[in-house]
């Protein structure tokens, strides 16, 4: 279903292609993601092909097609990260919470993705949990994390 304000948005300006980027903001910080439904609304409303709007949907990271959960964890896979065996974080997590890179708890509480650099190597094994880097990080201490946020549900 498409969103009603951004059906609005769209009928109350001329957008343009030049206007694409402007537009899938708006609907990634208003909704977390960006819907197959609202990317062909907003095709249409810019007389753009679909595939065009998919390709920059897919190459900027800062925008999704599901829907995030409450908590985002990210795991660094970058070099530094690797050679210091984040991948047992990787492996933990999945674990845990039952799900696979990419993917969301089915009570949308986390989304965990692994990523390729965190920018802060110096800190490695880092973790992300809700912008928040952690470095030296452990399956142990993992677990206490992400604990604490299940209680705050």
């Amino acid at each position: 279903m498409v969103s009603e304000w951004l059906k609005n948005k769209l009928d109350k300006k001329n957008y343009g292609e030049n206007d694409l980027i402007e537009i899938l903001h708006s609907v990634q910080h208003k909704e977390g993601f960006i819907s197959e439904e609202n990317a062909h609304y907003i095709a249409e409303s810019l007389n753009v092909n679909i595939s065009r709007i998919y390709s920059v949907i897919t190459f900027y990271t800062d925008f999704k097609l599901k829907k995030r959960g409450k908590n985002l964890i990210r795991v660094c896979l970058g070099t530094a990260c690797s050679v210091m065996h984040n991948k047992k974080n990787v492996e933990f997590i999945k674990e845990y919470l039952n799900i696979n890179e990419g993917e969301t708890t089915p009570d949308n509480l986390f989304t965990f993705e692994a990523v390729n650099c965190l920018g802060t190597c110096s800190l490695a094994p880092v973790v992300e949990i809700n912008g928040k880097i952690y470095g030296g990080v452990q399956p142990e201490m993992l677990k206490e994390h992400i604990d604490i946020l299940k209680k705050k549900k």
